[in-house]
């Protein structure tokens, strides 16, 4: 840990909240202009009191990431044209935000309002319904809120409703929950001017599922799954070592093959900034086809590190020093409490299904590099006729013999 990741490590969530120039603060609405502040953005609030804050979950940092990514594209020639609205709001509110560093949180899963439809208001929107969040939302400025009306196939709409400035229109009631918090809105007024995308389903869906638009986002969020890896095998490792179980070939396999995760996780986060390419406004962005494959990743990998911790703690921790003892107190964190379930919940499945996001994928990849390859081979040990005709075939799906 140098000394950048000492300090953000040691920093109190007091601190953070009373320093509006804190150094993450300022960072997480900073644009990426060379290699080594894309780097840069892998820091965010999750590091807090050792990870171990109510911003561990990664959503503020998602958020502001999203928002960040998302106004170097609001200047995108194509979609300021197709969406002259939406892109002058996504620069206006930007630069509103990262003026006050304001702390933006959100919730990956879209709202539903109540009767299906939010209400149009005199100057904006009125919204009624409930979502749940992370307790970061109880420090949050604002909710940036997606939202899913009646006939959308997927995300609508997407707002920014203040928080700490007192609705002119409308309540929101916070209940805290075991694992997170429920907020309830009744008629709650959302200006028109924070109403980012509204009843526009093919923008919202570009900015909330277009690889290019949530590539930041997506590059932070794979960079702190790293750190909870990390955290989880170095917690599995202590236990193969007290329990002596470490001697055992089957478990140093079940180790070697985390370790295999983890260090993937790595690469292709690497890779993603090995491969990265100026965004419509010069900034700096990771590459998308490393960062799909880290997303649909992450969590598996974690799931799978918890299971093996699980197994290599047994009953043991039962038996040992209690809660007193720093490797029970963190094994109680990770995987022995309601919230250690819904953290693992959150982490392997915070983007739906796994299933869903391998295809997402499958249709990001660039396949077309692949078939190259084939007809490469195929062109350089065929004769030509045959080579056409197998070519022919393979592509078509036909028999190739």
């Amino acid at each position: 840990m140098n000394g950048e990741e000492e300090l953000f490590a040691s920093c109190s969530l007091q601190q953070l909240l009373r320093d509006s120039e804190h150094p993450l603060r300022e960072r997480a609405y900073r644009q990426p202009r060379s290699a080594e502040e894309l780097a840069e953005k892998k820091s965010g609030f999750y590091e807090i009191e050792r990870g171990d804050s109510p911003f561990a979950l990664g959503l503020t940092d998602y958020a502001h990431a999203l928002l960040t990514g998302w106004s170097a594209w609001a200047g995108d020639r194509p979609f300021a044209s197709a969406y002259p609205a939406v892109a002058g709001k996504l620069a206006a509110n930007f630069g509103r935000l990262a003026a006050k560093r304001r702390i933006v949180t959100a919730s990956l899963e879209p709202v539903v309002p109540y009767g299906g439809a939010a209400a149009a208001a005199d100057g904006g929107i009125a919204l009624s319904g409930k979502q749940h969040f992370g307790r970061d939302v109880l420090y949050a400025d604002e909710l940036l809120l997606f939202v899913q009306e009646r006939g959308d196939q997927g995300v609508g709409s997407i707002w920014l409703l203040p928080l700490k400035e007192s609705l002119s229109r409308g309540t929101s009631k916070t209940v805290l929950e075991s694992a997170g918090v429920t907020i309830y809105f009744d008629g709650a007024f959302i200006p028109e001017e924070r109403a980012l995308v509204f009843r526009l389903p093919e923008a919202a869906g570009r900015l909330a599922g277009d690889p290019a638009f949530t590539a930041l986002a997506d590059y932070q969020w794979s960079a702190r799954q790293i750190e909870r890896l990390g955290l989880a095998l170095g917690a599995a490792f202590a236990w193969a070592e007290r329990t002596e179980l470490s001697q055992e070939l089957h478990i140093q396999s079940a180790l070697g093959e985390a370790i295999q995760g983890l260090e993937t996780l790595k690469a292709l986060v690497h890779a993603a900034e090995l491969e990265a390419s100026p965004a419509p406004d010069g900034s700096y962005a990771p590459s998308v086809v490393p960062l799909a494959a880290a997303r649909k990743a992450g969590g598996a990998y974690y799931k799978h590190a918890l299971g093996l911790l699980e197994r290599l703690a047994g009953s043991a921790w039962f038996a040992e020093a209690g809660e007193a003892d720093p490797l029970v107190r963190l094994t109680l964190k990770l995987i022995g409490s309601e919230a250690a379930f819904w953290r693992t919940r959150h982490e392997a499945y915070a983007f739906g299904d796994p299933i869903r996001e391998a295809a997402r994928y499958y249709g990001l990849y660039p396949a077309g590099r692949l078939r190259a390859r084939y007809a490469s081979f195929w062109e350089q040990v065929l004769p030509e006729r045959a080579y056409a005709e197998e070519t022919r075939l393979s592509l078509k799906g036909g028999e190739v013999r």
